[in-house]
């Protein structure tokens, strides 16, 4: 797998070069007419850089249509066959594994027990699991681009560093250099939240905002922030689980009390459940337990669902008053009843959020990729793809440059 970027490609043409080919692997299909309009380009500049992405194997000629003229255009489109990304989840419990197209197709994935227990065990684990991926998809991989790696916990992208993660003592792990020695292949780590929000903006609920918030509710509550169509993953950013709602309420994992990860996570509504149900035995309650029982119109499961939903909505009013996303996407097993939660969502950011008369309501979704873990992990790689930092990765020399050409 490894990599011999073109020399000889300068800079300015680098980057004239990525902003075609991320267009036209956004658009799917574009003429070069198209392509000149939007990037606002040269006609002569896109046809000879289209010709090196065509030579390249990146890019190719699918398509005719009639002009308005009656003659045909050529439509181009990214040979997202070709090109492969790796990706890779930790959680509390389990390592996720996918092999995807460009188009963030799955090819093959695997799930396996975390059983580590210290961070030495961790770096061994999610290492040999990954290189054994690898050694078993010999026949289905094409060209891999990069490992996408995501992580519940602190992490900090730019540093690539993690910071903390559950159940595991973590001391600053420089998780995506050990990987990327290891596996031959450039690695991008972020937080899941962090990701998925970026996954979401590239092929999910939030395409057409240019600013969101993703929010996942499962063992912990954190958020992933997109701000003018940029991701935001700053270390620390997205700790929306440690906003505190109830000053007298209970002691949480970061020293506080009542924030709202102790009145909403997974955990706490099972606990808020058994109190309110006065179950003798609390082992057998878990949340799709609360869940079916709510779906079969169960008082106190819509009461406790209800609870948190007015919890988490308070807290997304204030997001909303600070940040104005357009689009906020909820995530985790509580949305499977989105039925029941959605109206109260909706009530707290109508009555707790600042009406602007001329400012559109923030649209509450959702989210349709959360059961696809591995879409997390694509999406770091394709955002490295097409800002232009892996391209040069995927031009080789078997094909010559004549630059005076351009």
């Amino acid at each position: 797998m490894s990599i011999t970027p073109v020399a000889n490609l300068d800079r300015v043409k680098q980057h004239n070069l990525a902003r075609l080919f991320k267009i036209i692997v956004e658009y799917g299909l574009i003429s070069r007419t198209q392509l000149a309009d939007v990037s606002k380009m040269a006609a002569g500049s896109v046809t000879k850089l289209t010709r090196l992405l065509i030579e390249q194997g990146l890019v190719h000629e699918v398509d005719h249509i009639a002009s308005e003229r009656g003659r045909k255009a050529i439509l181009l489109a990214p040979k997202s066959d070709d090109i492969q990304v790796l990706a890779a989840r930790a959680d509390r419990d389990f390592i996720y594994i996918g092999l995807c197209d460009l188009s963030g197709n799955l090819l093959h994935r695997i799930s396996v027990p975390l059983k580590a227990s210290t961070e030495k065990a961790f770096v061994a684990q999610i290492t040999k699991t990954l290189q054994r991926f690898l050694d078993s998809q010999k026949s289905m991989i094409k060209h891999i681009i990069g490992l996408g790696i995501t992580m519940t916990g602190i992490v900090s992208p730019e540093q690539k560093t993690v910071f903390a993660m559950p159940k595991i003592h973590i001391n600053q792990l420089k998780l995506a250099d050990i990987l990327e020695k290891e596996l031959n292949l450039p690695c991008h780590l972020n937080n899941f939240s962090s990701a998925m929000a970026l996954a979401e903006k590239q092929v999910g609920a939030s395409f057409h905002a240019e600013n969101s918030l993703f929010v996942e509710v499962h063992n912990e509550v954190s958020a992933g922030l997109i701000v003018n169509n940029r991701l935001v993953s700053n270390l620390g950013v997205g700790e929306i689980g440690h906003i505190q709602i109830d000053p007298q309420g209970k002691l949480c994992e970061c020293g506080n009390y009542g924030c709202l990860e102790t009145l909403v996570s997974n955990d706490a509504i099972v606990a808020n459940y058994c109190k309110q149900a006065e179950l003798p035995n609390k082992n057998k309650v878990t949340i799709q337990t609360i869940l079916e029982l709510a779906d079969a119109a169960d008082e106190c499961a819509i009461s406790v669902l209800n609870e948190a939903a007015q919890h988490l909505g308070s807290a997304l009013s204030n997001a909303v008053n600070l940040l104005r996303p357009e689009v906020i996407i909820i995530a985790g097993e509580i949305t499977q009843a989105w039925s029941i939660i959605e109206p109260t969502l909706q009530l707290q950011l109508t009555s707790k959020s600042l009406q602007i008369e001329g400012v559109k309501q923030v649209t509450l979704l959702r989210s349709e990729l959360y059961e696809s873990p591995w879409y997390s992990g694509y999406a770091l790689v394709r955002e490295a793809l097409l800002s232009g930092e892996l391209l040069p990765n995927l031009l080789t020399e078997e094909q010559p440059i004549d630059m005076s050409k351009f």
